[in-house]
């Protein structure tokens, strides 16, 4: 009569292995996938600064041309600047973008130039962008730039 073996043992420690390390694997991957999603998350926090970048400088770029067509004076910088500040306020431009309720007290005339051809007015500007998971901060930017806004003056 032949014997009938069972399974080897070692075949069932293998198996018993693999079975406890995939839910090793599985369990790790669940409970550290929070972290993981954080980090993906950190390349669009900072295209999100660069875009805010770029709409903050296209919307000052215009706010300076619309100021410089509307002026109806002679062009000084206490004129320029009233308008400015005027269109400023009107636009609602700080309702718009949060980062510039502060930029009013930049339109000065140290931070005015104004030549024949252009006026170039320089302004200091912070851009703060945080990603929350599941309400708790996980990565923030904070992005301050100085930029130098032109406006080239129409010939007449």
């Amino acid at each position: 009569m032949k014997k009938k073996a069972g399974t080897p043992p070692a075949i069932l420690i293998l198996t018993f292995g693999i079975v406890v390390l995939m839910f090793f694997a599985l369990f790790t991957f669940l409970t550290k996938h929070e972290a993981n999603r954080a980090k993906l998350q950190s390349p669009d926090i900072l295209n999100s600064a660069y875009a805010k970048e770029a709409e903050i400088n296209f919307q000052l770029s215009q706010l300076m041309k619309e100021s410089l067509n509307e002026l109806s004076e002679q062009l000084t910088k206490t004129s320029y600047l009233d308008k400015l500040k005027e269109n400023f306020r009107e636009r609602q431009i700080a309702n718009l973008f949060p980062e510039l309720k502060e930029i009013e007290s930049q339109f000065t005339e140290q931070n005015l130039q104004i030549t024949e051809d252009e006026i170039t007015l320089k302004i200091n500007i912070k851009i703060d962008k945080t990603a929350k998971v599941k309400g708790r901060e996980v990565a923030s930017v904070l992005y301050i730039y100085e930029k130098e806004f032109i406006t080239p003056i129409p010939k007449i």
